[in-house]
């Protein structure tokens, strides 16, 4: 604060590169609840709304782990081939949400959401 005015501090690279692979990763589900829900949780995760950054982390983990390693765990359970091309269709899109969740609490981030928290 500088004279009883907050300052807004700049919004880190890592922060806006996660917001883009929201966008696209939400745009490529926004036929489902769970598309829209992206969408408006990365708007507030990058106006730097810590609610946004949760409920963000809480759908790249499920979805990330689900979608790394869920084909894995059905070929060692089920045992059949074809799970090993339908895991490659999964590999980019996880690894997006495991990195979109990444960025979101990389030390820049951590330090832009506290300074938006007192903002």
């Amino acid at each position: 604060m500088c004279l009883g005015v907050p300052v807004d501090p700049t919004r880190p690279t890592s922060v806006q590169v996660s917001f883009v692979l929201w966008m696209v990763l939400g745009g490529l589900t926004v036929l489902s609840g769970l598309g829209i829900a992206i969408l408006v949780a990365a708007f507030f995760a990058r106006a730097g709304n810590r609610t946004g950054r949760t409920v963000l982390t809480m759908i790249g983990v499920v979805l990330g782990l689900l979608m790394l390693f869920g084909p894995a765990v059905w070929m060692i359970f089920v045992g059949e081939a074809w799970v090993l091309y339908l895991a490659l269709v999964f590999v980019l899109p996880g690894a997006a949400f495991a990195t979109a969740t990444m960025l979101l609490w990389g030390r820049n981030a951590r330090a832009y959401y506290r300074a938006m928290r007192g903002a």
